[in-house]
């Protein structure tokens, strides 16, 4: 069994992306998230967060961050630049990702599926949401100009 280190931006990534990656790899026996606070954040702070988890002894890292709607590979290029810059030679693979959106974009894209999910753990979808974001959850009407996409992002 596995265990992974995530640097992610906040409190509703770091309550999501463990969840996704052990839906997604059944062999991840624990996800080590360390939220960072924010994008400029975890620009200035996830080399040291990756030296943190040097002492937890995890197989592999990973550094997620949504991109601001702008083009990922330049924001990965960036944090791959920022640690090499740094010096830090890390004793575990680092994976650096950055996605299109927010993970709340994918909560509210997918409404269905977080459903599911909440519900297999005893939870309403909105109760789920709140969770995993710290926000309560409206209605569709009530999300400024109704503006939730059509088909879920990819």
């Amino acid at each position: 069994m596995s265990v992974f280190g995530i640097v992610v931006e906040g409190p509703s990534d770091a309550a999501v992306n463990p969840a996704l990656i052990r839906r997604m790899r059944p062999d991840v026996e624990d996800v080590i998230a360390q939220p960072c606070g924010g994008v400029s954040a975890l620009n200035k702070k996830f080399v040291a967060m990756l030296r943190g988890f040097e002492y937890y002894r995890i197989d592999k890292a990973l550094v997620i961050r949504d991109s601001g709607g702008k083009d990922p590979q330049t924001a990965e290029a960036d944090l791959n630049h920022r640690l090499n810059q740094s010096g830090f030679v890390p004793t575990f693979p680092v994976h650096i990702y950055a996605t299109r959106c927010m993970v709340e974009t994918w909560l509210l894209a997918d409404e269905q599926a977080v459903s599911k999910v909440a519900l297999s753990r005893g939870r309403t979808f909105h109760q789920g949401y709140q969770q995993a974001t710290g926000r309560s959850f409206g209605s569709k009407a009530s999300i400024p100009g109704n503006a939730l996409p059509s088909r879920s992002p990819g």
